[in-house]
């Protein structure tokens, strides 16, 4: 950051504090390094500045659908609030009142471990059976480091009951609906 200080002040001197008359002026009484120097630099600068916004319009007019918000309505909609729900996705916690189990927060660093080092994978570590939570909420971040294999899901009687974008939702068989 404090070195676009000194960026924009060589742009500055380079194109005559941005002034492109005075630059074309130049470029007219036979000045061309600094006339045309300077109108190609102002180009440039416009060409970055255009295609920085332009890269940051097309990410969010094409930003993918806000499938945290849509599980969560349909959570509320469907979860009773007593349920125990267990999940490693934190967004959720703010986004509905339902009662969450969230692994622990020291097995981030074994997952950082798992993910880039090839170490004990963390359903290794953890086994989210001992809670016996009602319903199981897989998303983008579970899925990714494989807290809740698909395997343990199905030899504890969870079954899918929604599929919702990034998000499934599973419900242990005889807990509460």
């Amino acid at each position: 950051a404090f070195s676009t200080l000194f960026v924009s002040l060589a742009f500055a001197e380079l194109t005559d504090d941005f002034h492109v008359m005075r630059l074309w002026h130049a470029l007219r009484a036979g000045q061309w390094l600094r006339g045309a120097g300077g109108l190609l630099l102002l180009l440039v600068l416009a060409v970055m500045i255009v295609a920085s916004g332009a890269r940051l319009a097309v990410r969010i007019a094409t930003a993918p659908p806000d499938d945290s918000a849509q599980m969560a309505q349909r959570m509320d909609a469907t979860v009773p609030q007593a349920a125990l729900v267990e999940t490693w996705e934190p967004q959720m916690g703010f986004l509905t009142d339902h009662r969450y189990h969230y692994p622990p927060q020291l097995l981030l660093n074994s997952t950082v471990r798992q993910m880039w080092m090839d170490e004990t994978p963390v359903s290794e570590l953890y086994d989210f059976r001992e809670y016996a939570p009602d319903y199981v909420l897989v998303g983008e971040f579970g899925r990714w480091v494989d807290v809740y294999p698909q395997e343990r899901l199905q030899a504890a009687g969870y079954d899918l009951i929604e599929s919702l974008g990034q998000y499934e939702l599973f419900h242990r068989q005889g807990a509460p609906n």
